[in-house]
């Protein structure tokens, strides 16, 4: 199974392909299990980390992994205490701090790097580049 999200822009269109394994043990629930609301939660804020990726283009998943959790500590210290209660993104969508603000909407946790790395090597990338 496979969830695709599509991402249009003026010329391009990205298509990312996020894999889903399903096995007998993500039905399980109960103790020491995790509820479904915290596997959607944590599936979100992977989507967030992998959007992210877009304004680090060519560097390796270790280096995003860094840059983006610095960035993610600076913007929770400072803007993110002013912007917080917000319904809306009050930044510009294709700025860094919208992904930052929506990632930190789903979970107001700082991921480690280990778990950005996971995350970003759970995706298979597929750029068409399609003029319209």
């Amino acid at each position: 199974m496979r969830r695709v999200s599509v991402i249009a822009d003026a010329e391009y269109i990205v298509v990312t392909i996020h894999p889903i394994k399903v096995t007998r043990h993500d039905f399980d629930f109960g103790r020491g299990k995790r509820t479904p609301q915290t596997l959607l939660l944590l599936d979100e804020r992977d989507k967030f980390v992998v959007e992210a990726r877009k304004f680090y283009v060519g560097l390796s998943d270790r280096e995003v992994a860094r840059r983006l959790r610095f960035r993610l500590s600076v913007y929770r210290d400072g803007r993110w205490r002013r912007t917080r209660s917000e319904l809306w993104c009050p930044h510009p969508a294709d700025r860094i701090e919208a992904t930052l603000w929506k990632l930190l909407r789903a979970r107001d946790a700082i991921p480690s790097t280990r778990t950005i790395r996971a995350a970003l090597s759970r995706t298979e990338k597929l750029v068409c580049a399609l003029k319209y």
